[in-house]
This record gives structure tokens, sequence and C-alpha cells, in this order.
């Protein structure tokens, strides 16, 4: 059974990715930004993945990347991950790469729904360019959800911990399902070894989530809440 401490190292691990990865949808790449990903794969973000033959793969792909910028122009490599960036995600034509990385564009889906999901959580989710059924908003959204979480551990506040924990695992299963079809076919499709392996880390870190979310429930709920 996880304890307290655990929960606040893996915590704080999880905040990092939810950050990058929505980072990763939302801002056109840089040679900078995917230094970022590299540097946020430590110790602590691969205890959340390890021994995984996807996160091996995922981060095989990133090492050649690293090999294929020092064999080429920064300027070069900028422009075939922009390009790699927008046929993946944004869907700019119907016949060039994938729909855009939208719920809607994949699924059968209620943006209403999802809209009244951000405003139960009380907190405010919108971007001037992107959609909120958008990959990197749904991301972000998940981003405050465990910023708020980790706050609850910080203050020692289980009661709260456990609150934002089921709203994310009901976010997760009610409006993520989706993403695990634009990473497979993303990985399908990609031409750059950096978005396949993105791609790879970020399916397998969601499926992780899903048995971590049910994981920490339980041991809170062994250990009882605050006051009971």
């Amino acid at each position: 059974m996880l304890n307290i401490d655990e929960i606040v190292t893996y915590t704080k691990a999880r905040l990092q990715l939810y950050q990058l990865f929505s980072v990763l949808f939302n801002q056109q790449p840089s040679i900078e930004l995917t230094q970022d990903f590299y540097k946020v794969f430590n110790p602590d973000t691969s205890l959340l993945l390890e021994s995984s033959p996807a996160f091996n793969e995922g981060m095989q792909c990133l090492y050649t990347f690293s090999r294929e910028v020092e064999a080429q122009e920064i300027s070069e490599v900028t422009t075939s991950l922009n390009v790699e960036w927008l046929r993946l995600f944004r869907g700019i034509k119907p016949d060039y790469g994938l729909p855009p990385a939208r719920a809607s564009a994949y699924i059968t889906y209620d943006i209403h729904a999802l809209r009244e999901h951000y405003a139960s959580a009380g907190l405010k989710i919108s971007h001037p360019q992107f959609e909120p059924d958008y990959a990197g908003v749904q991301l972000a959204f998940l981003y405050k959800l465990v910023s708020q979480e980790l706050q609850h551990w910080i203050v020692n506040n289980q009661q709260k911990a456990l609150k934002t924990l089921s709203q994310e695992n009901d976010f997760t299963n009610e409006h993520l399902s989706w993403i695990s079809e634009l990473c497979h076919r993303g990985v399908e499709q990609a031409e750059t070894s950096f978005y396949r392996g993105v791609l790879l880390l970020l399916s397998e870190f969601l499926e992780s989530e899903q048995l971590w979310l049910v994981e920490c429930s339980n041991t809170l709920y062994s250990l009882g809440s605050p006051g009971e």
C-alpha cells in the first residue's frame, strides 16, 4: 500500500507530465521545448511508467531524435517539427494528416457536458486558439486539477485530496478515452521520431493514470478521512 510521502512524490511527477503534454499540444514546437521534454523524464516521473515496453520504445524514439538533431541544422529540425505538429494535431485540411486533435473529431461527443465538467470543478478553462475538446485544453484542465490535489496534500487535507482525485478519475474516464486512438494513429503516421516518442509516452502515461487514481483512492479510503 502507498504511503503519503509516495503519493506526494508521484503527484508532483504527474503534475510535471500533465503540464508538459498540454504544452506540447498547445505550443508550436521548438528545440527548447524538446529539451524540456527530456528534462521532465527524471527518476520521479519514470517511476510512473517504468518496466513498460511502450515507455522504453518512446524513450528510444527521443534518444534517436536527439542524435538526429546533432546531425542537422536547427532551422531544418524546427521546420520539420512544426510541419509534423500541424499534420498530426491541427487537421488543417481533410486529406492531409490526421483529423484535428479534438474529441469530437474522433468520437460522438457532447461538448456541452465537457463545458459543464469544467465549470463544476470551479476552474475557468479557455484558450484563444483551441477548442474546449482539444487534447491540449483537456490535458491543461487535468494539470490544474492535479495542482489543486498537490496543494491539498501539502496541507495534509486528505478529504479534499480524495474529492479532487475523484474529479480527476471522472474526467479521465468520461472525456479522455478518445486520446488512445489519437496516439495510436499518430504513432503510425508520425514522420519524426520526436512525435512518435511523445505519443507513445502519452498513451502509456494515461493508461498508468487510470491505475494510479484507483490505487490512490483506495489508499485514502483505507486510511480514513480526517474526522471519521
